[in-house]
């Protein structure tokens, strides 16, 4: 089942800034939210407009099961990762 409107997640992407570093906002609506709360999933193809990202966003109850959700799927996908939690990514 398709999210209706209000349930979807909205993005933008920016042009490159003088730095060449492309900004993506996303703007997450409550019923989006509610939506992917249970673990339902959201996803963007930007590839499709000329950049080399794919997005997911999934949504779980706590930190702990999103973490869960993402190590067993970092797993089935053979994928190994940093954990890099402690540093800010903040823009």
């Amino acid at each position: 089942m398709k999210p209706t409107k209000e349930q979807k997640v909205l993005f933008a992407v920016s042009a490159p800034a003088p730095d060449g570093v492309t900004v993506i906002l996303l703007g997450i609506p409550a019923g989006a939210w509610e939506y992917m709360k249970g673990g339902k999933t959201h996803s963007f193809d930007l590839t499709k407009a000329g950049f080399p990202l794919r997005l997911a966003l999934f949504g779980k109850e706590t930190t702990d099961a999103v973490e869960q959700e993402l190590r067993e799927q970092l797993e089935i996908a053979g994928v190994e990762v940093e954990d890099r939690r402690g540093q800010d990514f903040s823009i």
